[in-house]
């Protein structure tokens, strides 16, 4: 589920959460969440991503000035659902406060209140579908705007706070391949410190162990790993300059070649990150003053 998305049920979930974690008498006042909080760093970092995204389009004055007005409609999408799906957040807190009750009472959940939660829940769900369907038809508009090498590299964007160079390179919205992917492992592989590298190897093999499983037979696994891994080690041994030079044909040697994103796919990482309301800022920039 996009962040976007989550967010709708955010103002719902976290505020029913914190309630019921406490006696009625407590709510009004209570603190902030935990989760509330992690929310705001999750939103934090997602919006970092969608700067990283457009920084990395770089769109001509007219492309940015055409996605101004669909970000601003997809931020009006949102904040509409936000407050609607708000208003819900009492009523739920009813219906499940409801829920509970009649399990601890009775050991089942008697019928109005399973009609009352699911009444309650459709309402919610209402919200969230009205807007979906909104933020794709913008997601839709948004995508027609960029040029087809533009959307290779939607395709091959990698969420990341730091980007890799090759994801800020602007030959690369020329280009009609690359493998980002496969330079960001081994760009961080290469940041993580020397105490460190054994137990993060670990963790990041198992990780690629999992992918290539998807992607290769049983029998090409276990040879496909052993190039990463050796890759990885390589690309730690660089200095920075002898990096720069091989780290394409590092990559090449080791990427894969899986399936393109289907086109409801990319239309999601638009949705997500190029519709972010953060984009702003940058488009409005870029659309004053071109790059």
């Amino acid at each position: 589920m996009p962040g976007i998305i989550r967010s709708l049920f955010l103002a719902v979930l976290v505020a029913a959460a914190l309630l019921l974690a406490l006696p009625r008498e407590e709510a009004a006042s209570a603190p902030a969440s935990r989760a509330a909080m992690l929310a705001e760093l999750r939103d934090e970092r997602e919006a970092v991503h969608a700067l990283n995204l457009v920084n990395g389009l770089y769109l001509t004055r007219e492309q940015a000035s055409r996605l101004i007005p669909l970000v601003r409609d997809a931020a009006k999408a949102r904040r509409n659902a936000e407050e609607s799906a708000a208003g819900q957040a009492a009523e739920l807190r009813g219906a499940l406060d409801a829920v509970r009750e009649d399990i601890v009472r009775d050991g089942r959940i008697a019928p109005p209140t399973e009609r009352r939660y699911h009444e309650v829940s459709q309402k919610v769900e209402s919200v969230v579908d009205g807007c979906r369907e909104e933020l794709q038809q913008l997601a839709v508009s948004a995508r027609n705007v960029l040029t087809e090498n533009q959307l290779e590299v939607v395709r091959d964007f990698v969420p990341c706070v730091i980007p890799p160079r090759s994801q800020s390179d602007p030959e690369r919205v020329g280009q009609a391949d690359g493998h980002s992917r496969e330079e960001a492992l081994l760009e961080r592989v290469r940041q993580v410190p020397d105490e460190r590298y054994p137990e993060a190897r670990a963790r990041i093999l198992e990780k690629v162990r999992t992918l290539l499983a998807r992607h290769l037979p049983p029998s090409e696994v276990g040879g496909h790993l052993a190039k990463v891994a050796r890759a990885m080690d390589e690309a730690r041994k660089m200095g920075e300059a002898d990096f720069e030079v091989k780290r394409g044909k590092l990559a090449e040697g080791i990427a894969l070649k899986p399936e393109r994103p289907k086109k409801e796919d990319v239309d999601r990482r638009v949705q997500e990150f190029l519709l972010n309301p953060a984009a702003l800022p940058l488009l409005q920039r870029i659309a004053e003053q071109g790059r």
